[in-house]
């Protein structure tokens, strides 16, 4: 059984959310066993542009003095 990887899952395995590491062993699971998963094809345009988002957030608080701890 393959899985489907969503841009909000993509985004935890980037940003390294508690959760991900959940989602990045299995995903090493699948590789090892040879299957295959699945995103859409908006996947690529999707991500740039939530990478994007946080990372101006981020700096925008920064320059506040409150950025990510």
């Amino acid at each position: 059984m393959g899985v489907y990887l969503d841009t909000f899952a993509a985004l935890e395995l980037i940003v390294e959310e508690p959760e991900c590491a959940v989602l990045a062993e299995r995903l090493m699971e699948m590789t090892r066993n040879s299957e295959r998963g699945v995103a859409s094809m908006l996947l690529y345009t999707e991500l740039h542009c939530a990478v994007r988002r946080r990372f101006h957030r981020w700096r925008t608080l920064e320059a506040e003095g409150s950025g990510p701890s």
